[in-house]
C-alpha cells in the first residue's frame, strides 16, 4: 500500500508540474488584450495583440495594434473601424471587414471571411471571401478565399472561465478591510512559487497602493478580488510594484476577478482575469494582459490604453506560474497508472 501511495503522490506531482509549466492564460497568452464576447474601443492603442471573440467596433479615433513588440489583430466576427488605425503584424476576421478611413499594415496581411471595405492607406495584402473595395490606388496584392481563424475561440473561451473560478477557490491571505493600513499594503512574498491574497470588494476598492515585498524571480503572485460590481480605487487608480532583485515583476502578478460582471478600471500594473467582466476604461492605462468577458458599451465605450511593455522595455504581458486544472484525460491516466499498480500489488 505504501509503494501505491508514494507512486500516486509522483504521479500527481509530475501531472501538477506539466499544468504549472503550461500556458497560464491558455490561448490567450500570446495577446495583450483577450476579449470573450464584443469590444468597443474608442481611441488609444494597444501595443500588443488583439484577440476578440465576436464583434469590434471603432470609433473615429482608431485603435492602433502590435506596435510596440508586435501582435496580430484577430476578430472572431465583424470589425467595423471608423477612424484610422495601423497593424503591423497584421488583421484577421471572421467576418467582414469596413474601414473607413485607413488600414495600414506594413507587411502585415488583412484576412477577413466576409466582406472588405477599405477608405485608404496602406495593407501588406488583402485576402478577402467576399466583396472588395479599396479606396486609392491598389499597390498590394489581393486573392480571394477564406481563412481558419488563429485563434480557437470557444476552446479558449471555455479554458479561461474555468481557469478563473478554479484559481478563485485557492487559499490564502485573506485581506477582509484597507482601513487598518489607509489602503497601503506592504505584503511580504518572501520564498519564491505561488503566492495568493484574497481581497474583499471592500478592501479591494479602498486600497490604493500594493507592495508585494521580498520577491524572488520565480514568484507568481495571485490576487482574488470578491465581488460582482468593483471599482478600482482612488478614483479609479491601483498602482502596484513588484520588488524583484533581477528586474521589473509586473508580469508575474495577476489580478482575478472570478464574479465579477462589472469592473472599473483606469490605471493597474498587472494582469486581468475577468472573463465574465464588462471593462470600464476611461483615458487610463493597464500594464500587462488583460482578458475580459466585454471591452466597453455600445454607449460608453472603452477609451485605454494597454500597455504589454514598460517604460525601460520590459515586456510585462503575463509570465507567471500558475495551478492549472487537470484535463480529464490526464487524471484517467493517473487512475489506470494507480490501478495498475493496484492489480499488481494483489497478484503478488
Amino acid at each position: 500500500m505504501k509503494i501505491i501511495q508514494t507512486t500516486a503522490i509522483a504521479l500527481l506531482a509530475i501531472f501538477s508540474a506539466a499544468a504549472a509549466q503550461a500556458q497560464a492564460l491558455g490561448g490567450a497568452q500570446p495577446y495583450n488584450v483577450y476579449v470573450l464576447g464584443n469590444a468597443w474601443q474608442q481611441g488609444a492603442d494597444a501595443e500588443g495583440g488583439v484577440a476578440v471573440t465576436g464583434n469590434l467596433n471603432v470609433g473615429d479615433w482608431g485603435f492602433t495594434t502590435g506596435w510596440n513588440g508586435g501582435g496580430k489583430l484577430v476578430v472572431g466576427g465583424d470589425l467595423n473601424n471608423l477612424g484610422h488605425s495601423v497593424h503591423p503584424d497584421g488583421v484577421f476576421t471572421g467576418g467582414d471587414l469596413n474601414y473607413r478611413w485607413t488600414l495600414t499594415s506594413y507587411l502585415g496581411s488583412v484576412e477577413a471571411n466576409g466582406n472588405v471595405f477599405i477608405g485608404g492607406g496602406q495593407p501588406g495584402s488583402v485576402k478577402h471571401g467576399g466583396t472588395f473595395a479599396y479606396t486609392g490606388t491598389e499597390t498590394f496584392p489581393t486573392s480571394t478565399g477564406t481563412s481558419a481563424s488563429p485563434v480557437d475561440f470557444a476552446a479558449t473561451n471555455a479554458y479561461l472561465t474555468s481557469q478563473s473560478a478554479y484559481l478563485g477557490t485557492l487559499s490564502g491571505t485573506s485581506i477582509m478591510d484597507a482601513t487598518p493600513t489607509g489602503g497601503y499594503f506592504d505584503l511580504d512574498v518572501s520564498g519564491g512559487g505561488l503566492k495568493v491574497f484574497n481581497f474583499t470588494e471592500r478592501a479591494f476598492e479602498n486600497s490604493w497602493f500594493i507592495n508585494f515585498k521580498n520577491a524572488a524571480p520565480d514568484t507568481t503572485v495571485l490576487v482574488n478580488v470578491a465581488g460582482t460590481n468593483i471599482t478600482a480605487p482612488n478614483g479609479n487608480y491601483l498602482y502596484n510594484y513588484v520588488n524583484y532583485p533581477d528586474g521589473p515583476g509586473v508580469g508575474n502578478v495577476l489580478f482575478n476577478f472570478p464574479d465579477a460582471t462589472e469592473l472599473r478600471v483606469d490605471a493597474m500594473g498587472g494582469s486581468i482575469l475577468a472573463p465574465k467582466a464588462t471593462l470600464d476604461m476611461n483615458y487610463g492605462v493597464i500594464y500587462g494582459s488583460v482578458v475580459v468577458g466585454q471591452l466597453g458599451t455600445e454607449n460608453d465605450p472603452s477609451v485605454g490604453q494597454f500597455n504589454q511593455r514598460d517604460r525601460f522595455g520590459n515586456d510585462v504581458k503575463f509570465r507567471g506560474r500558475l495551478p492549472q486544472i487537470p484535463e480529464p484525460g490526464t487524471l484517467a491516466l493517473a487512475g489506470l497508472g494507480l490501478a495498475g499498480l493496484a492489480a499488481r500489488r494483489r497478484r503478488k
